[in-house]
């Protein structure tokens, strides 16, 4: 048999231990978190740097050698503007953007427009030389935004295509005769040799203003925010605006926590403070067992069943909502007086069955009412809309913020209730005044925890948003979140391309958000805690 002092020091001994691996525990999970904050940055690196040109091989010229500066891309400018200071015409092979060059000291950027049938150049930006420096030749990369710009200065300039940004310059020793641009070549002919030189980072192409500012596209009247990085050909303008898919995700994410509070918190209040315990139990584990549903069973299920009734179903689901706080007032004004009148109402659980019948009737009704409030016309086409995502993601992540609220609410002592009950307060007035202050931190956590989870969603977005990348915040237009956007594009972009390495970015802006987002929720929670605790 052990001595008191043996088990005490065994005690402390294996306290001692489980302390220890809890700490490593905490470091190893600190250092993961770590590496993986420096990963996520790490590749995004190139996005901040601007590229540059570095000096690969030069090949010599045979003196007798004939050599012509070309001009394929050169346009005649005659009678094509109605001034006398445009001294540079040079068109990109898909001759929808215009690079004018005036007697200023200066080049401008025209693009086509279709303007009621007929198309006209329009300008975007001007890019300032120096004094005395007028541009020689223009060669723009096939599938990146970079231009590069040869003037009488001998000096190379690159930049930004869409947004005017000059971004590298090359003093070159002698006047070359001619530019040639490749995928991350450029080869730069003199009258003796031939200068090939290496595009470096050439993802710093798409610097932060093409992400986040409105551009002036090809085909677009006025600037815009647009994402699309399909292009049918080469010589496209490559449109990497973040703005539509930042939208998306929070609009995504406010309507489903827009739709599953109300539902959650009003299922954790009931079976938290309302219902009888044996009664609690039943319905706390039936709305458990939906959290264990798959994500991407319930994107099958919307985009299936959901998203080709919408349209008809939209308009009752709207009444249906709208009317249901008087159906709930009018249903508790009855269930006081048959509580009054049969004293076994109560504590069968009657009114929970007649509750759920009333709801069901009420529910019939408005389908039926639907096509009397609203014209269903009005709605054709909503069925891969933002409001679609926002029904079915509400309903996904339900289940998780129920949990946690009702925990918390059925975790606030009985001492409480009672000595509440105890000065005359009702169970409106205890449930308002105690329980829901004492539970405040555990409902924040919850909320926190959903919206969390609302944003980082990808399948139930991905199934059944129709992943249009629409800067708008309608909620009948389609939406791309940038979960949905990593899980379609990831695979197909090219290791260190400007895709590539705008996809790390995102998915870096991501985890910040949520790491952020998740540690003021915990912030806050201890706050409220230690609040009610000194209360």
């Amino acid at each position: 048999m052990k001595t008191l002092a043996q088990q005490q020091k065994s005690r402390a001994r294996k306290d001692l231990l489980m302390s220890r691996m809890v700490s490593l525990f905490g470091i190893g999970v600190l250092a993961t978190m770590t590496l993986l904050m420096w990963y996520l940055f790490s590749r995004t690196v190139p996005l901040f740097l601007d590229p540059w040109l570095m000096l690969k091989t030069t090949d010599n010229i045979q003196p007798n050698a004939k050599m012509e500066q070309t001009a394929d891309n050169q346009m005649a400018f005659s009678g094509w503007f109605e001034t006398d200071s445009v001294i540079f015409l040079s068109a990109l092979p898909n001759k929808r953007t215009v690079f004018v060059g005036y007697q200023n000291n200066s080049l401008t950027r025209w693009v086509q427009i279709n303007k009621q049938g007929q198309f006209h150049y329009i300008p975007t930006y001007r890019l300032q030389l120096n004094s005395e420096e007028w541009p020689v030749q223009l060669k723009a990369h096939p599938y990146a935004n970079a231009a590069f710009l040869l003037t009488t200065k001998q000096r190379l300039i690159m930049f930004n295509r869409v947004t005017g940004e000059q971004l590298h310059i090359n003093e070159l020793s002698n006047s070359p005769l001619s530019i040639q641009v490749f995928s991350k070549e450029i080869k730069i002919t003199y009258p003796d040799k031939i200068e090939t030189w290496t595009i470096k980072n050439l993802a710093g192409v798409t610097t932060l203003k093409s992400l986040f500012n409105k551009q002036h596209h090809e085909g677009y009247r006025h600037p815009k925010w647009v994402y699309q990085t399909a292009s049918g050909s080469d010589f496209i303008d490559a449109k990497y605006s973040l703005i539509p898919l930042f939208m998306g995700s929070a609009k995504v994410a406010a309507c489903a926590i827009f739709i599953a509070v109300p539902l959650a918190l009003g299922a954790a209040v009931f079976s938290g403070f309302f219902a009888p315990y044996h009664w609690r139990n039943r319905i706390k584990s039936s709305i458990e067992m939906l959290e264990a549903v798959p994500s991407v069973v319930i994107g099958f299920i919307a985009a299936v069943l959901l998203a080709p009734l919408v349209e008809t179903l939209l308009v009752a689901i709207g009444l249906f909502v709208t009317t249901l706080p008087f159906i709930v007032f009018l249903f508790a004004h009855i269930q006081q007086r048959l509580s009054k009148s049969f004293t076994q109402f109560e504590k069968t659980g009657m009114y929970l069955f007649l509750a759920s019948l009333t709801m069901l009737a009420w529910s019939v009704v408005s389908f039926h009412l639907a096509h009397l409030v609203v014209p269903l016309e009005w709605f054709f086409g909503a069925s891969k809309s933002t409001l679609v995502v926002a029904i079915a993601l509400g309903l996904a992540i339900s289940p998780t913020i129920y949990t946690i609220a009702e925990d918390a609410i059925h975790s606030v002592p009985d001492a409480l209730k009672n000595a509440s009950f105890a000065l005359g307060a009702t169970q409106l007035q205890t449930l308002k005044r105690v329980v829901l202050r004492v539970a405040k931190p555990g409902l924040v956590a919850a909320i926190m925890l959903g919206f969390g989870r609302a944003v980082g969603e990808t399948m139930i977005v991905l199934m059944v948003s129709g992943n249009t990348p629409i800067a708008d915040w309608s909620l009948f237009e389609g939406v791309r979140a940038i979960t949905a956007n990593l899980a379609i594009e990831f695979t197909e972009a090219e290791t260190g391309s400007e895709l590539y390495v705008i996809l790390f970015f995102t998915a870096t802006c991501l985890f910040v958000f949520t790491f952020v987002c998740n540690s003021f929720a915990e912030l806050l929670r201890y706050r409220m805690r230690k609040a009610v605790q000194d209360a």
